[in-house]
C-alpha cells in the first residue's frame, strides 16, 4: 500500500499537480487545493499553519507515516519535502482513499 502512495505522489508531480514545499502547499491551498499532506517529521509548526489553512479554506489534511526525505523521493527531488498539495480532484480523492486504507491496516499514522 506504500508504495501506491508513493507512487501516486510521484504521478501527480508529473502531472503538474503537486505544489510541494509548506509555502507553495499552503498558497496552493489558498487557491483551491483539495488536498494537503505533511510527513510524519514536519515540525509542528508547519503542521499548525497547514492544518489551519486547510480548515479555513475546506481543504482535507492528511499527515502520513513517511519521512519527508521519503516524500521528496517520491517526487525526484533530493532534498526532503514535508509538505505538498494536490491540486486535482480526482487524484486527491485516490490519496485520500488509499491513505484511509493504510490507516486501517496500521501502515499509517494520521
Amino acid at each position: 500500500m506504500n508504495d501506491r502512495i508513493l507512487g501516486l505522489l510521484g504521478l501527480c508531480y508529473k502531472a503538474g499537480k503537486l505544489s510541494f514545499g509548506a509555502n507553495l502547499a499552503c498558497e496552493a491551498v489558498s487557491r483551491g487545493a483539495p488536498l494537503a499532506i505533511v510527513s510524519s517529521d514536519v515540525s509542528s509548526n508547519t503542521e499548525k499553519r497547514i492544518r489551519d489553512k486547510c480548515s479555513f479554506y475546506g481543504s482535507r489534511f492528511k499527515k502520513v507515516s513517511y519521512a519527508s526525505s521519503a516524500i521528496g523521493h517520491a517526487i525526484g527531488k533530493e532534498s526532503a519535502i514535508a509538505a505538498v498539495a494536490v491540486t486535482d480532484g480526482g487524484l486527491s480523492g485516490r490519496l485520500i482513499e488509499l491513505i484511509d486504507l493504510s490507516e486501517g491496516s496500521g501502515d499509517n499514522n494520521l
